[in-house]
């Protein structure tokens, strides 16, 4: 079925991703996506802090603007109700497939 062949798809790219000899080179910067929806202001901080660009109060400002800005909303268009039921798998099947990819970026549930 169509989520169990899309999520097995995922982890084999997530396996290459893992095995890959670039995972911890110091040109890449690994971005926690929580991080940036809860954060989105202090994670662009640190992108800029990481790049070497300094982020001026200027663009701080640009930025809270424009994410204060009911058009840019993530639910402007409304919001769908993701669950596994709704695509026919099991959390934990899914929680086993990226158990190393989770392990590896510290997104393990405790």
């Amino acid at each position: 079925d169509w989520a169990r062949n899309f999520a097995l798809s995922m982890k084999a790219a997530f396996d290459r991703l893992l095995a890959s000899e670039l995972i911890d080179d110091p040109r890449i910067l690994h971005i926690n996506f929580r991080d940036l929806s809860s954060q989105p202001l202090e994670t662009i901080r640190r992108i800029y802090d990481w790049a070497g660009h300094p982020a001026t109060p200027e663009f701080e400002a640009r930025v809270g603007a424009w994410l204060a800005d009911p058009g840019n909303s993530v639910d402007r268009y409304g919001r769908y109700p993701y669950s596994y039921e709704a695509l026919g798998v099991e959390e934990s099947w899914v929680a086993g497939l990226f158990t190393d990819y989770a392990k590896r970026f510290g997104l393990a549930k405790p």
